[in-house]
């Protein structure tokens, strides 16, 4: 009888841990840099004035990094401040490091620390919330680029780009 009372409180734990592991926290984001001033790429590469594709190693070099990280909040199912414009911070960290452009951007999210309640999660008023980071390169044209003479011209403006548009 103690064999099967226990067999019971397992299989309840079992139950109740696969449940609370069903929790809908969650908080969704949208990243974009629409007004920034400079190129922004998730490659190591981007194109001049005359769409002559500059690669950082070779033709660009790494003087600085860009490194930011923003809260998102979710209530109610729903997002709070669910979009992150990053132009400003892509802006400053160009200009801070006498750059032309920022590579190899990458964007992550993980929870935080409210999603380990679980069990309250299931409640439309728990609030929830995700850290965005977003990091990349900032680079600017070498003296002397490898493998092959420099372009002429300067790198692309942020116009140059299609979908983006110039800051005024």
């Amino acid at each position: 009888m103690l064999a099967t009372h226990s067999m019971g409180w397992i299989r309840s734990c079992c139950v109740g841990f696969s449940l609370s592991a069903l929790g809908c926290a969650g908080v969704g984001s949208e990243v974009y840099a629409s007004s920034a001033k400079y190129p922004v790429s998730l490659s190591p590469a981007v194109p001049d004035d005359s769409g002559h594709v500059l690669l950082e190693g070779r033709e660009l070099e790494k003087v600085g990094t860009l490194s930011e990280t923003y809260w998102r909040w979710s209530i109610l199912y729903d997002s709070i401040e669910g979009e992150v414009d990053v132009s400003e911070d892509v802006n400053r960290a160009v200009q801070e490091h006498g750059g032309e452009a920022v590579v190899n951007l990458s964007v992550t999210s993980t929870e935080c620390f409210l999603d380990w309640f679980v069990v309250l999660t299931w409640l439309p008023f728990w609030p929830t919330c995700a850290v965005v980071s977003v990091e990349g390169d900032v680079v600017r044209r070498s003296a002397a680029p490898k493998g092959r003479a420099a372009p002429a011209g300067r790198t692309a403006s942020a116009s140059a780009m299609p979908g983006w548009e110039r800051a005024q």
